[in-house]
């Protein structure tokens, strides 16, 4: 299942017409789920993904999500410091992007749109654990001169190789 998504950032970065906000007053609204709410959108979307990743593994398959996550997954200390860290560990979701790019100099997904420079890395590709018969190629971000300009954000991408079944046995 691949699910491609949007994070909401924290409450401190949204303004009156924004997704947080919207989804702020329909989970305090009387149409939402009772259960969620004493949820924060944020909450709300990481239970949403949840169901997801649930369905997808309960058919034997596995979840991929992509999306501007608007928080980062590594942390430098080691500790897990904010609630997407305690989703991808409670999933045993891997990060491939932390992994290989992270640690390169120049590597960025979001910059700031006060500065043209490397800013940070909140867009991300997170997988449930890989079935025996696929591998992850490369990943990786698309920054050139085109790209570059089209947003304050990268595109990312991931190549999955598909081993034959046949010769697995």
């Amino acid at each position: 299942r691949l699910i491609n998504g949007y994070l909401v950032p924290t409450a401190a970065l949204h303004g009156p017409a924004t997704i947080h906000s919207r989804l702020t007053s329909y989970i305090q609204g009387p149409k939402a789920p009772k259960w969620t709410r004493r949820m924060s959108p944020l909450q709300y979307q990481l239970s949403y993904l949840q169901i997801l990743i649930n369905t997808a593994q309960t058919n034997g398959a596995m979840a991929i999500y992509s999306g501007d996550c608007n928080r980062q997954i590594q942390s430098t200390t080691g500790k897990v410091v904010n609630p997407l860290q305690i989703f991808c560990r409670s999933n045993k979701m891997e990060a491939p992007m932390v992994a290989t790019l992270h640690h390169l100099p120049g590597y960025y997904t979001w910059r700031s749109p006060t500065q043209r420079q490397q800013s940070t890395i909140i867009d991300h590709i997170m997988h449930t654990p890989l079935p025996h018969n696929i591998t992850i190629g490369q990943v990786g971000t698309m920054n050139d001169e085109h790209t570059n300009t089209l947003s304050d954000h990268l595109p990312i991408w991931i190549t999955l190789s598909l081993m034959d079944p046949i010769k697995l046995t």
